[in-house]
Order: C-alpha cells, then structure tokens, then sequence
C-alpha cells in the first residue's frame, strides 16, 4: 500500500458516532467540515510505509477488543469546542503503537497523548464561545465504544478511507 501521508483513528460505535458526527454537522463551520466525527491516534505517518503501517493496525487490533470511552467534559479552545475522550485502554492502544512507529512520529505525535473529539474548529471566536456555552447547558458524560483502528490517507483536506481493524480478540480487516 502506497499513498499518504496516513493517519490513524479509533472508530466508534454507531450511536457515539452518530451523536458526534451530529453535533460536526450542526457546529463546525460548513464549509470546513470535510471529515468525519473522529479521535485521532496519529496525524502523520509516512506514506511509503503503508504496509508496515496496516500490519500494526492490524496486530494491535487482534489482540485488543473493544475499547471503553467516556466522554466527559467540553472545552473552549478560542476558535472551536472539543469533547473529551477518557479511555485507559485507547492510552494504552496509543503507548503501544507509539513505540511501533516511533521513527515515524512528528512533534505533533510526540506529544502527550490527549484524546477528543472536535465539534468545533476554526471558527469566529464569538461564534465558538456560543457554541460552547449552549453545548455546555446540556452536556452530561456519556459512554460510548471504540470499535476499530481506521486507517486514512490524507488527501490535503478532506481524507480517504483505507482500511478498517476491528478490535476483536482475532483478525480481520474490512476497506
């Protein structure tokens, strides 16, 4: 497999997704909005290294199933909103595959890992400190479910789905 850059994501459950994905299409400037509701693992790994990459997606999904998420808290980042992901076994999913790519990782990467959803981003700040505020009137923690490690190649904005690796107690991989 050759293309890239990639980035990796945890997929979710159809209902977590579906309510994130939601609150994307409702908060997210338009015409910004050009990928899914997402967490991502990894921002930037090399595009002639696809296969190697898939090959770790694909080990590390075998031998983890699904994966616990709460999502608690929002927060204002100035020009957008982002929802909290706490999962103990989604960090440790990021601490083994960051040893994996370790040769491959950006600064970005590098970084300690804070997982999130972004509802919001790049937008006016009076427009996100609204968004903020009215998310936070009825936002509550809520559960949901990581599902699969998702493959992406970025594609200069918008992305391209590559493959999917369920976290299962086996392999398996779907595109």
């Amino acid at each position: 497999m050759h293309g890239g850059p990639y980035l990796v994501t945890l997929g979710l459950d159809v209902a977590a997704f579906a309510r994130l994905d939601g609150l994307r299409e409702r908060y997210f400037p338009a015409d910004r909005n050009v990928v899914p509701a997402h967490v991502s693992l990894f921002h930037k790994l090399p595009g002639d290294e696809g296969d190697a990459i898939g090959a770790a997606l694909e080990e590390s999904a075998a031998a983890s199933g699904p994966i616990a998420l709460r999502f608690g808290g929002l927060k204002y980042t100035g020009g957008g909103v982002m929802a909290a992901v706490e999962s103990p076994g989604l960090a440790a999913i990021h601490r083994r595959l960051s040893r994996h790519f370790d040769a491959w990782l950006t600064p970005q990467d590098r970084q300690p890992y804070r997982p999130h959803i972004t509802i919001m981003n790049k937008a006016e700040k009076s427009a996100a400190r609204r968004a903020y505020e009215e998310l936070q009137i009825g936002w509550s923690a809520w559960e949901g479910v990581g599902e699969s490690l998702r493959l992406w190649e970025y594609l200069g904005g918008p992305w391209r789905a590559v493959a999917a690796y369920p976290l299962a107690a086996g392999p398996g991989r779907t595109g």
